[in-house]
């Protein structure tokens, strides 16, 4: 059966726009850096040059406040408005869409109700603590690394009597280490999460347990995605897509959901 998102346009729209962001992230890091490199030969031309480099740098740093207030401020929370409103429709057969979530979740063969919606959100805590836990060392390499190098960048700029563009990239350099510290936070949170579902489906539960639960649970995942602040790589979610959907078949044959 052919998957229907209907957000899935929103995603890949806010997807593009990261990118956008992240190369003027990366504009931010090079720029200084190359700065540094042309000074050791000091000429006209040479000047020039890191005349340009600063013009591009502040370009850079303009350009990534404003995406940065689009993207994670304004287009990340509609679409994820989009993607609630579609797991309420898979779960309890509503209609907050206008198409339905189709062949998106593994569990379109559960009847819809409340036991459904705590299998999804199930499924959804699995997926995203698995991809955060699965990055969690590159992040932590990379944020650290770059909070660094930007910090010595900082300190360089301040020895050279150049005050405005340090005091921006020690800003910068601490929304990486902030970015990491929220992405550690999110990541104990989810494996949390994920220990009390495995808890809650390895016993047989009322219809009233099954509401309690569903509900306490959804509200629970969802508060740990409206906090957290880091990004997941989509490109990991598509590497391992196929793997850990094989995996949550074998966590719901090991749990019996059906």
């Amino acid at each position: 059966m052919e998957r229907i998102l209907p957000y899935e346009i929103s995603y890949k729209c806010l997807e593009k726009w990261r990118f956008v962001e992240n190369g003027f992230l990366w504009s931010l890091l090079l720029c200084p850096f190359l700065t540094v490199l042309l000074q050791e030969q000091y000429n006209e031309f040479v000047v020039r040059c890191i005349n340009i480099l600063s013009i591009i740098n502040y370009i850079s740093i303009i350009g990534y406040a404003l995406l940065y207030i689009i993207v994670e401020i304004l287009m990340q929370p509609m679409t994820a408005s989009s993607r609630r409103k579609g797991f309420i429709d898979n779960s309890l057969g509503t209609k907050f869409l206008d198409q339905p979530v189709t062949n998106y979740y593994d569990n379109d063969s559960i009847k819809v109700g409340t036991y459904k919606m705590l299998v999804n959100c199930f499924e959804n805590c699995f997926f995203t603590f698995s991809l955060v836990k699965a990055t969690l060392s590159i992040k932590i390499s990379k944020n650290v690394i770059i909070a660094l190098i930007l910090i010595f960048f900082t300190y360089y700029g301040i020895k050279n009597l150049d005050v405005t563009i340090p005091i921006l990239q020690l800003f910068l350099s601490f929304f990486f280490l902030m970015d990491l510290a929220y992405h550690v936070i999110f990541y104990f949170k989810l494996r949390s999460l994920f220990e009390r579902f495995k808890s809650i489906f390895s016993k047989k539960l009322s219809k009233k347990e099954t509401l309690e639960q569903a509900f306490y649970m959804v509200l629970e995942y969802e508060s740990a995605l409206a906090y957290n602040k880091s990004s997941i790589s989509n490109s990991k979610y598509k590497e391992m897509n196929e793997k850990l959907t094989n995996n949550w078949a074998e966590i719901k044959r090991n749990y019996n959901i059906s």
